[in-house]
């Protein structure tokens, strides 16, 4: 009899080991499922801030005279985006801008081409295109984490 009550104190113990074992791992699986999903979701943040500059540079070239919006813009310069509001209008200030825990700007770059007119990284420089590069970053768990965005703009009334 104290042979079988040893036994079971034993089996209860292996029990209770494992499933201490199965909690902690099923644990350790929920942080780092919450710790994915809240860096994949500042990332989606930053692709739809990233966007809005593509398509606030998209609607100033429509709206504006190459030369007064998009060619007026220097190369190499940074800038970021603001809504002025009275007529409501994309205009483009100089830096970065702050948006909650992200920082967001844009800076446009010259345009080769090379005898086929193809973009090309030496050649004749292309007054109607721009190298629109758009950077948001953020901190994420004391890293720095960044998203970046490149597309040309033209001025396609040329």
């Amino acid at each position: 009899m104290k042979s079988s009550r040893g036994l079971t104190l034993i089996e209860v113990l292996v029990a209770l080991a494992i499933a201490g074992m199965l909690i902690g791992g099923i644990a350790s699986l929920t942080a780092l499922s919450v710790r994915v999903s809240a860096s994949s979701s500042a990332s989606m943040q930053a692709l739809f801030l990233a966007r809005e500059v593509v398509e606030a540079v998209r609607s100033v070239r429509d709206e504006t005279p190459w030369a007064d919006g998009i060619g007026a813009l220097v190369v190499g310069g940074t800038y970021y985006p603001s809504l002025s509001q009275d007529p409501p209008a994309w205009e483009f200030l100089a830096g970065e801008e702050e948006i909650e825990r992200f920082t967001r700007s844009f800076t446009m770059g010259g345009v080769f081409r090379d005898a086929n007119n193809n973009i090309a990284s030496t050649g004749t420089e292309d007054p109607n295109t721009r190298r629109l590069m758009v950077r948001v970053s953020w901190q994420e768990r004391s890293e720095e984490r960044e998203e970046v965005l490149v597309t040309y703009i033209t001025n396609w009334r040329e």
